[in-house]
């Protein structure tokens, strides 16, 4: 694990929101971005209590990553 995936680990939901708008904008993958997050599985990845981040993507809570390309 490295140390940038520690510090992610421990933000918050919407820091998290942060981190994913920053990583898209620098072309990482969306597999990528739910392995920096530590998401056991790229497959789903969670927006919890971000309501703003949410609002910006025009997505709800929960996605799958098939439904964000």
């Amino acid at each position: 694990m490295t140390l940038l995936t520690v510090l992610i680990a421990r933000i918050e939901p919407c820091q998290m929101g942060t981190y994913v708008l920053w990583a898209r904008t620098k072309h990482r993958t969306w597999r990528r971005i739910a392995e920096d997050l530590c998401v056991s599985t790229p497959t789903v990845l969670l927006w919890a209590g971000c309501a703003q981040l949410r609002h910006h993507l025009h997505l709800p809570t929960t996605h799958t990553i098939e439904e964000l390309h």
